[in-house]
């Protein structure tokens, strides 16, 4: 999903707790945060340009902060 990201010219911003996570030396930009943390999140974003949101996750936590920063950016 990165790579596809990267290669149509998309800023990636890789967000997880675990900085050894698969996929962040890819990433433009990586936050070390718990995806379960939606204030984190949202603080960590807040001058970043997001044009979509991507999940690779099934954990309903975490896939309530993807929900939500999308709600707030308007993309849902």
């Amino acid at each position: 999903v990165i790579e596809a990201g990267r290669r149509r010219g998309w800023r990636i911003v890789a967000i997880d707790r675990d900085p050894s996570a698969p996929g962040i030396g890819l990433a433009d930009r990586f936050v070390r945060a718990s995806l379960r943390d939606h204030d984190a999140i949202l603080r960590a974003v807040e001058d970043e340009r997001i044009r979509g949101v991507v999940a690779r996750v099934t954990d309903a936590g975490a896939l309530d902060s993807s929900r939500r920063l999308s709600d707030q950016r308007g993309l849902a």
